[in-house]
């Protein structure tokens, strides 16, 4: 613990994993606040330090941006600001926010003071050395942060600062104890955030804090518990409230020397409300029981640290019981006192579901508890408040029923409570232990779409949807169901049925641009089925622009057979597709498939005839096309000797045909497209050429014709059988072998057969 904590504050800061009291602790001197997670018996964690202002003396508990984690507001008198940490949910915190507000602030309460707007955390500041007094009042935007401080005037070095509705209208109030004038000032809420001027009422000497209870059962109003620190015999003063913002005048109950701090909470169990008082001089705590009318037995003493300076509440250890957290100002090093209820030693203490856990069967559970020694019966209500009983209210039990099932339970993460009364009518007695525990919160654990982005629009007629998978608590499993509709949670486009993966292609979805609904359930094995819905707007056809041909120009002639084809990107285009051929819509010269680019090098036989190019524009599952002719380049073509044939010796006439060629070139090799057997030179003015020393081994030869037109060379390749002095008989004999004359055939222009 840091040094001289002046005040603690009780939350459960580690919800993510197991949701037990934590402690959260101003320490004045080192100019932090300690955090201490709960063990769930009892104990805790050494404390976990984070900067804050200077001399930091209070500090309060909130949820101040709506994320279901507590966050910190801590009050710094020595830098005049208050520093806000939001939690992160696993015991941590985010680094420290400040505001500023008025001199000396000495005491941070949370309040909704807004709630006509907008219901968020707000926060209430104690001035100590404004003049004149004053409270700061801090509206919050709900998301972490806060407006500008607003002060309002109260009595002389306001001390302390609580929050209740006494004027029965719905919008919370403030209480403040002014140390300076012995007074509490009252200012009662608007409901828009602002307050009304104060209202004083008398107290003892030097009050230091302020809470608020429920004292007088018979009538139900909010009422005040104020310690005095400055009176001489120690006191707390009592202001019973009249239900319309006014109190009757101070009663006061003796206490231990300088009274410090004051909570409220029933800690024996019997449905009234109790008094707990941390005596800074007197180095121990005060508990005053209260009998339910207003009024208060003497006092039972319990010891503490030394000058105990604040007090704060929780079920530290998990038995029902309302326990005590005592910051301890004087011990060195500083320390938190940790009083553990141990009263009502025979009543029934419930053992399933532990306290602070999750209720993991979803909307039902099962409560069972141990037998109270001297229970005649039993009683058990559930609700969404304290003491609550909204959800099961179970009426008089056998003291034989042990356990009871529970439905109607909430599925969103919110708190449960569980009040289980043991009753004695043998000597008349009811007492009660609590339990807090989180609703299975099925929202949070539900899968949520990946992709595509809720609200994009579609990429097509068919489309993957890819989710988280679902992240239920131990013991429960997920699966999933995904329909997909035109309509909202419709399902006419699909319905899946029960999927163990996490994404699911979906086609036939329309092309029209329309709003296409999609619906993600998550299907717990507690039973629990929850949903998130997706809204996107459908690919839409009619946006397309299809791909235009760029280069060569439609219906020119192709001056190569190595043309490069190029096309702009269209609009709403995702990919492309050429396909060149010899037919309308043929791709028998060439076929790309797929190809983000925008432009295909294609070699295309310069046999001048017609070339057909289709240009394929891919969108949204869909294909557009746009489609070309081109005339082939006119290169010459060899007619004698045919293609194909077997040569007649080393020496042969090739002839061929003019077509649009200014110059030509043969060569003749052992492979495709090789000259390494001779080669022509370039020939002109003529359509021949005596080739001599031709090998005739009988293997075959290929022979390129190039044509130059327009300054480019284009090549007509073809195959032949060499001479053979053997190739009669060679030549029979692998015609016999193989069943048929042997025929060579012509090449294309990419140099293989077809």
């Amino acid at each position: 613990m840091g040094t001289e904590p002046l005040s603690v504050a009780v939350g459960n800061f580690n919800l993510k994993n197991n949701g037990y009291p934590d402690l959260a602790v101003a320490n004045w001197d080192t100019n932090t606040v300690g955090v201490l997670l709960g063990k769930g018996d009892g104990t805790f964690q050494a404390q976990v330090t984070y900067p804050v202002g200077t001399s930091p003396r209070s500090v309060a508990v909130a949820d101040f941006n709506g994320d279901g984690y507590p966050d910190l507001a801590v009050a710094n008198e020595g830098s005049n600001t208050v520093s806000v940490l939001l939690g992160n949910g696993d015991g941590t915190f985010q680094a420290a926010v400040t505001y500023p507000v008025g001199t000396k602030p000495v005491f941070v309460a949370v309040g909704k003071f807004n709630l006509e707007n907008n219901g968020y955390p707000d926060l209430a500041v104690a001035n100590y050395e404004d003049v004149p007094g004053d409270v700061s009042v801090l509206v919050g935007n709900g998301d972490g942060t806060f407006k500008a401080a607003v002060t309002y005037e109260v009595g002389t070095d306001p001390f302390s600062v609580a929050v209740g509705d006494f004027n029965g209208d719905g919008y919370p109030d403030l209480a403040v104890a002014n140390f300076g004038s012995n007074t509490v000032s009252v200012l009662v809420g608007n409901g828009d955030g602002t307050f009304k001027a104060q209202a004083t009422f008398g107290v003892g000497a030097e009050p230091v804090s302020v809470a608020v209870g429920k004292f007088n059962l018979e009538n139900g109003y909010p009422d005040l518990v104020v310690a005095n620190y400055g009176d001489a015999t120690g006191d707390v003063s009592v202001l019973l409230g009249n239900g319309d913002g006014t109190f009757k005048a101070a009663v006061t109950y003796d206490t231990g020397d300088e009274p410090y701090s004051v909570a409220v909470g029933d800690f024996n169990g019997d449905g009234n409300p109790d008094l707990a008082v941390a005596n800074f001089g007197a180095h121990n705590v005060s508990v005053l029981l209260g009998n339910g009318d207003g009024t208060f037995q003497p006092q039972a003493i319990f010891g503490a640290g030394i000058n105990p300076s604040s007090v704060a509440m929780g079920d530290f250890n998990g038995d029902g019981k309302t326990d005590l957290a005592v910051a301890n100002f004087g011990d060195a090093p500083g320390d938190v006192s940790i009083l553990l209820n141990t009263s009502n030693p025979g009543s029934a203490i419930v053992t399933s579901p532990s306290a602070y856990s999750t209720l993991t069967g979803g909307s039902s559970a099962t409560f069972t508890w141990s037998a109270g020694s001297s229970a005649t019966a039993y009683w058990l209500d559930v609700g969404t408040a304290e003491y609550g009983n909204t959800i099961y209210q179970s009426g008089t039990l056998s003291n034989t029923v042990l356990s009871l099932p529970v439905s109607g339970l909430p599925t969103n993460g919110i708190p449960v409570y569980a009040t289980l009364y043991t009753i004695d009518s043998n000597n008349g007695t009811k007492v009660h232990n609590e339990y807090t525990y989180t609703a299975f919160n099925a929202q949070a654990g539900a899968a949520v779409m990946a992709s595509p982005t809720g609200g994009s629009t579609l990429t097509g007629s068919s489309v993957t949807f890819t989710w988280s998978a679902a992240t239920p608590p131990t013991g429960v499993t997920a699966t999933y169901w995904l329909d997909v509709g035109t309509a909202e949670y419709g399902n006419t486009i699909l319905q899946s049925g029960t999927l163990s993966t996490t994404s699911q292609t979906v086609s036939g979805l329309p092309t029209n641009g329309s709003a296409v609904y999609a619906t993600l359930y998550t299907i717990f094995s507690n039973g629990v089925k929850v949903y998130n819905e997706y809204t996107y707007t459908a690919f839409n056809a009619s946006s397309v622009v299809p791909a235009v041909m760029q280069s060569p120009t439609q219906g020119s002639t192709l001056t190569t057979n190595a043309t490069t084809f190029t096309w702009n990107a269209g609009t709403n285009v995702s990919t492309y597709w050429l396909d060149v051929g010899n037919v309308a819509g043929g791709n028998q010269y060439y076929q790309s498939g797929s190809i983000p680019i925008q432009a295909a090098t294609v070699y295309v036989p310069p046999n001048g005839l017609t070339v057909y190019v289709t240009l394929y524009s891919l969108a949204g599952g869909l294909k557009f096309h746009n489609s070309y002719t081109y005339t082939a380049a006119n290169g010459g073509k060899i007619s004698s000797p045919t293609p194909g044939t077997t040569l007649t010796g080393s020496s042969v006439t090739f002839t061929w045909s003019a077509g649009s060629a200014s110059a030509y070139q043969l060569y003749f090799g052992s492979t495709y497209g090789g000259s390494d057997l001779g080669q022509s030179g370039t020939l002109t003015a003529t359509t021949s050429y005596a080739a001599s020393g031709l090998p005739t081994n009988g293997n075959p030869i290929y022979v390129t014709l190039l044509s130059e037109i327009s300054g480019n060379w284009v090549q007509t390749y073809y195959s032949y059988v060499e001479a053979s002095s053997s190739a009669p008989s060679i030549q029979l004999e692998r015609d016999r072998n193989r069943g048929s004359t042997s025929t060579a055939l012509p090449l294309d222009s990419y140099g293989s057969n077809f």
